[in-house]
């Protein structure tokens, strides 16, 4: 039976594009969704988190760009997690997905990450702190994470 993408499908979809050199994304066929379905009110959340972060999306990528090693897992060797670091006055953003099936923790470096510095998801409080030059996450199945740079910590 066909259905529609989920909230975090939709979202998964977004960000997977974007990491991998989209920059732009279009919905087509809104015009025949339903405005009071579940759907629409799902995707109307997911445009205005990309709205809201217009001023990190539309930044230069960074010059450097980040490494990503994956913890031993079950499964074959083509998992992955992918990053675009996006240049910010305040330090690079990450943009990262988790393209895989099954969780990951995945361990990101090369880039222009300073000790003494942490990361946080976007709009949360939770820190990853920067040890050894990367930040090392756990990452669900297909799901993403926006980070931002919090310095000082």
């Amino acid at each position: 039976a066909l259905r529609r993408p989920t909230k975090a499908e939709s979202r998964f979809m977004a960000y997977d594009a974007i990491v991998h050199g989209a920059r732009g994304i279009l919905y087509w066929g809104t015009q025949f969704v339903e405005k009071d379905s579940a759907f629409w009110r799902e995707l109307l959340e997911v445009i205005a988190e990309l709205d809201g972060l217009q001023p990190v999306l539309t930044a230069p990528d960074a010059a450097k760009q980040p490494q990503v090693s994956l913890a031993p897992s079950y499964g074959s060797g083509d998992r992955g997690v992918d990053v675009l670091a996006k240049s910010r006055p305040e330090g690079d953003w990450l943009l990262v997905v988790n393209t895989w099936s099954e969780p990951l923790t995945a361990t990101i470096s090369g880039f222009d990450a300073k000790e003494k510095t942490a990361y946080r998801i976007a709009g949360q409080q939770e820190t990853f702190p920067v040890e050894n030059g990367g930040v090392t996450l756990s990452m669900p199945r297909y799901s993403v994470l926006v980070l931002e740079p919090v310095a000082g910590t």
